[in-house]
């Protein structure tokens, strides 16, 4: 799942990944952060003019009159000077450096070890940071935009590196966080259909409200998790991906499928259905595998709208899992079986 989600990676990296099997989550984040920084190495890493204070025996930048007397550098025939460096020694490479680190000292493979103290030597001059006083609200522009899955990994290693009993003793916590979980989960799903199925069109769209009368300036943004439409425009498939730890909702002692849930679908499917009139649209709530997934796959038809309830059984190969997303795509889009 992190291999898709984060495709900052290239595709032969990434896939390569996704059929390697991992016993621990640590090895998971060394071997995608092993090849992030590989292939960081190869386009050039990140550096950038920092200000540094020194004391030199010739004048560079700016002079620090305050800073050379306080210091009495004059007799000792030199001065305090604040010059700019353009150095690798900033932020980004700062939090992956220190990332790296402490995740080699983790329970991982002694393989990825070496891997990880190997590159960590092509960044000899970045200072190493206490993981706990990382600013993670970074600025990414085009210079610097391949940092941003590295830095999305190391701030997953960084919120699961916990301090052991035993003092200097490192463990991974399980990223086991369900609203995190979710978010990776609707990526994972969107990147996995936009990477194996160029033929469609495959995005996280954004609805339009089909307004008869009145301002809708405060209505709020419809913006599906996954939404796969073919080409031509004829069929569209609208997937909103569930990640609970129970999928069914307890109403006066029975079990039913959460109400909101399904009137989100439903508003998704009636409004694209009104602003793209003619077009057959599919509603779907994929949901991934718990204890509940035997009872709760349902199909049904609705005010002439089709909405399907799947589940998505990760807890299996990924060949598997790989297998029931591509049966969704050649039910609905059968031509896609062709040319994936």
């Amino acid at each position: 799942m992190l291999a898709y989600a984060y495709t900052a990676l290239r595709p032969a990296g990434y896939r390569k990944v996704c059929t390697e099997e991992f016993e621990h989550v640590g090895d998971l984040y060394a071997a995608i952060l092993i090849k992030g920084m590989q292939d960081q190495l190869k386009r050039g890493v990140v550096r950038c003019y920092t200000d540094q204070e020194e004391e030199m025996s010739c004048l560079r930048g700016k002079l620090l009159i305050g800073e050379t007397l306080r210091n009495q550098s004059l007799r000792r025939g030199r001065a305090v000077c604040r010059h700019s460096e353009f150095t690798e020694d900033n932020e980004m490479n700062r939090i992956l450096c220190s990332t790296a680190e402490h995740l080699a000292r983790t329970g991982i493979a002694d393989g990825r070890k070496k891997q990880l103290h190997g590159l960590l030597q092509h960044f000899p001059h970045v200072t190493r940071i206490p993981l706990q006083r990382i600013n993670w609200k970074l600025r990414f522009n085009r210079q610097n935009k391949t940092y941003q899955m590295l830095i999305g990994i190391c701030k997953l290693v960084v919120h699961g590196l916990l301090q052991g009993e035993q003092e200097g003793d490192n463990t991974l916590m399980a990223f086991e966080d369900e609203q995190q979980m979710s978010r990776l989960y609707e990526r994972f799903i969107l990147e996995y259909y936009r990477t194996t199925y160029p033929a469609l069109e495959v995005s996280a769209a954004h609805i339009d409200w089909h307004i008869e009368e009145g301002d809708s300036s405060l209505l709020p943004t419809l913006r599906t998790d996954i939404t796969i439409r073919s080409k031509p425009r004829e069929k569209t498939l609208i997937i909103d991906a569930k990640y609970y730890t129970h999928i069914l909702k307890e109403y006066y002692g029975a079990a039913r499928h959460d109400r909101a849930n399904l009137t989100q679908i439903l508003n998704y499917v009636d409004q694209e259905s009104h602003a793209a009139p003619g077009e057959q649209v599919t509603g779907m709530l994929l949901y991934a595998g718990t204890d509940e997934s035997q009872c709760v796959e349902k199909e049904f038809v609705t005010c002439g709208k089709r909405i399907d309830i799947r589940i998505l059984d990760l807890d299996a190969d990924f060949s598997r899992i790989q297998a029931q997303l591509d049966a969704i795509i050649y039910r609905y889009f059968p031509a896609a079986r062709t040319t994936a």
